[in-house]
């Protein structure tokens, strides 16, 4: 019965990897349940999983696979010790055992799983393991309902009753689900980790399970404490450990928003065009790297794509200061907006020139080239502010949407940024890059921030640059781009 209920239930659903893997472990199961001889849950996995990979060989790179059989492994291998969790806690108040064994599955689960979430998705959600006391019986009872719905399509008045029921559930988990969304931390970002650190992330796993599966509870519990505490601090101690600059062009669509981190201090230039882009890619951008506060914005001209992420970051993650052109008192009424709610949270505004130093230390200079006082009656795009980092591994140029007129007045720099690492301007516009522009600069790497607006980037930007030897970044098809500044003992030079 059960063999033909799950041959029927899986092509129902659509046969999804979890659900498939489920009716393939149930066919290796039963035999030993036909028969009436013992199994082991683990062998019965480790048979799924070949048989499995032999059907669809290509599953070992899904996402959905490599979650469901990481689950799978940890409800196997914590199976027994759950049970003990249970005991141990139904001791104490009968009402309670259940609830602490489900919890302590959910711990193991959320373990099993983190480095497949660490190295694909980078982002995980604790409130999932209180989420799952709520989500599982209610999804067990949906399927349940869902399963006589289906029977009992003879007798139409269960069937409607079956059906009802399972829609009340459907509605309860999808509000649950809401609920746990919206609560604060739902979503805890993942710097990107090591192929070291998570070998020794699954090592550790497996080591702290060992001792539960022995009865050495207070070993396991001080592994599993240590485990994640060196996880939430990891981000933390790369900094301290790899202090080298590194430069991060986020992928925020048609605008712009970099992070440069600095020994002792971060740096964001532009915020993207939108609160979300600030709520869903720069403070988890940030909150990954184990940045605290962004000690400046830079906000290089108004233009929305370049500042609109302020409105969502202001507020939500500490900014120390905030430094912007010069600009006239009938600038657009949001850039007003934005620098009154500066003034509200009491967070200084300043306006940048050519020739102000924002960072000085150890070899390793931030400093303004633009806009200088000839650009006063120039556009918006054209007095942006342009930022040159200089370090012992070499330099980056960032240049806001400067167009001819700024490209110009950046001549009397020119030996400062040749050869530098470049954020082209304007997000690439063939209408107003300059080629001599490019060729003076002739980037070993060059970046473009913009989204798939048509135009953006132009193709022959694009191609001067590739044909003057530079590596060309695309945000729009390449992502996020990190230039890494290493030390010049790293870089072979004396």
């Amino acid at each position: 019965a059960a063999a033909a209920l799950t041959a029927a239930y899986i092509p129902v659903v659509g046969a999804p990897v979890s659900v498939a893997r489920a009716g393939i472990m149930l066919a290796c199961a039963l035999p030993s349940v036909l028969r009436e001889k013992p199994s082991s849950g683990m062998n019965v996995f480790c048979l799924s999983l070949a048989i499995d990979l032999f059907l669809h060989p290509f599953y070992i790179l899904n996402l959905g696979f490599q979650l469901s059989y990481a689950a799978t492994l940890a409800l196997i291998a914590c199976s027994g010790p759950s049970r003990d969790v249970a005991k141990r806690c139904g001791a104490w108040h009968p009402g309670i055992g259940g609830a602490a064994q489900m919890v302590f599955l959910s711990v193991m689960v959320t373990l099993f799983t983190f480095p497949v979430l660490a190295a694909s998705t980078h982002a995980i959600s604790p409130w999932s393991i209180l989420g799952n006391l709520v989500t599982v019986p209610i999804s067990s009872a949906m399927l349940l309902g869902g399963l006589v719905t289906w029977s009992l399509s003879a007798l139409p008045w269960l069937a409607h009753w079956a059906g009802a029921c399972t829609g009340l559930c459907s509605l309860l988990l999808d509000g649950s689900v809401h609920f746990l969304a919206r609560l604060p931390g739902a979503l805890w970002s993942i710097s990107a980790p090591s192929g070291i650190w998570l070998w020794c992330f699954s090592a550790t796993a497996l080591g702290l399970v060992a001792a539960f599966r022995s009865g050495a509870w207070r070993l396991g519990l001080i592994l599993t404490a240590a485990l994640t505490g060196a996880e939430i601090s990891r981000p933390a101690w790369n900094r301290f450990l790899a202090p080298e600059p590194r430069a991060t062009l986020l992928s925020v669509g048609h605008g712009d928003a970099a992070a440069l981190e600095l020994p002792g201090a971060v740096f964001l230039i532009d915020a993207g065009p939108t609160p979300r882009t600030a709520a869903q890619i720069i403070i988890p951008f940030l909150r990954s790297r184990g940045v605290q506060r962004v000690d400046a914005l830079l906000l290089t001209h108004p233009d929305l794509d370049h500042f609109g992420g302020a409105f969502g970051l202001l507020g939500n993650f500490p900014v120390t200061s905030i430094l912007a052109p010069p600009t006239p008192d009938s600038a657009q009424v949001s850039w007003n907006c934005l620098r009154a709610e500066a003034r509200r949270l009491g967070i200084p505004w300043r306006e940048g020139r050519a020739g102000d130093w924002l960072y000085r230390r150890k070899g390793i200079s931030l400093a303004l080239l633009g806009p200088d006082s000839s650009l006063d009656s120039a556009s918006d795009n054209d007095r942006s502010l342009v930022c040159l980092l200089s370090t012992p591994g070499g330099k980056a140029l960032f240049t806001g949407d400067i167009e001819g007129p700024g490209q110009r007045a950046l001549a009397s720099t020119w030996p400062l940024w040749r050869g530098a690492r470049l954020k082209a301007p304007h997000h690439g516009s063939d209408r107003t890059t300059m080629p001599c522009f490019l060729r003076a600069a002739t980037p070993s790497l060059a970046a473009i921030s913009s989204g798939r607006r048509p135009g953006f980037p132009g193709t022959h930007t694009v191609a001067l640059l590739r044909g003057l030897g530079s590596f060309v970044g695309i945000t729009a098809s390449d992502g996020a781009l990190t230039w890494k500044f290493p030390s010049v003992a790293k870089i072979g030079h004396p």
